[in-house]
């Protein structure tokens, strides 16, 4: 018995399924093409960047990048808070008293014009400490080493400083504005899943980017407009 061969819409199913599992296998792009194409729009994405700067400064502000100061939470303290969170292992160690404090080391990162600032200490609750350094709270306060209050804020990665006409800091913000959006296939294979690192910034050891002042800064906005490359992979593991 002959087969009978489909038509009408039927046919054009077949035919379409046909030029999808062609187009997966021969339409994707190569790696290469793909640096090639991501390397052009990072470029452009990056003159766009510099525009907006231009568009900030001509307000008025002078970034400042330079003032972020980084504090840590390490040794006995943070073994301590990581228990209390549940991520310690050293069981013989006690929880955190409630009126203890611990001495905290901020200090400044590398400048290119002018030395570094000169590290400070500042003594604060070490029950407090845990929470900011968990990322709970976003300001912390205690004593510096001559006595006088203070407070450091944290200010949160992607986020940058500067100052006003008349010197006060501000945190600036980045915000994106798409002109253009393009999704294209990639002969790579990419894996979707989850990270077993935990959320918890304490376990990650990272230091938090801080400013010393009597309040979070103010903040604002920069828009950047941004060419967008939604990349899709040939083989994906979930």
């Amino acid at each position: 018995m002959a087969e009978i061969e489909p038509r009408g819409p039927r046919r054009r199913l077949v035919v379409a399924a046909g030029i999808v599992a062609w187009c997966v296998m021969g339409c994707a792009m190569s790696q290469q093409a793909f640096q090639r194409l991501a390397a052009g729009v990072s470029k452009r994405n990056e003159q766009r960047y510099r525009t907006a700067e231009a568009g900030l400064r001509a307000r008025g502000y002078v970034f400042a990048d330079d003032e972020v100061l980084y504090a840590a939470l390490t040794g006995a303290p943070r073994e301590r808070c990581l228990l209390d969170a549940g991520h310690g292992t050293a069981v013989e160690k006690p929880p955190t008293d409630a009126a203890e404090s611990i001495l905290l080391h901020v200090s400044g990162g590398i400048r290119a014009d002018r030395p570094a600032p000169e590290p400070i200490e500042i003594r604060v609750d070490a029950v407090d400490a845990c929470q900011f350094f968990r990322a709970r709270t976003n300001q912390l306060d205690g004593q510096s080493t001559g006595g006088g209050a203070t407070r450091i804020v944290r200010i949160a990665d992607g986020l940058r400083l500067a100052r006003d006409q008349h010197g006060n800091i501000a945190v600036v913000a980045a915000s994106s504005r798409v002109v253009s959006r393009r999704r294209v296939l990639v002969e790579r294979s990419c894996d979707h899943m989850p990270s077993p690192d935990s959320d918890d910034p304490l376990v990650r050891q990272l230091p938090v980017r801080v400013v010393v002042a009597s309040a979070p800064p103010p903040r604002i906005d920069m828009i950047v407009e941004e060419e967008v490359l939604d990349v899709e992979c040939t083989e994906n593991t979930y």
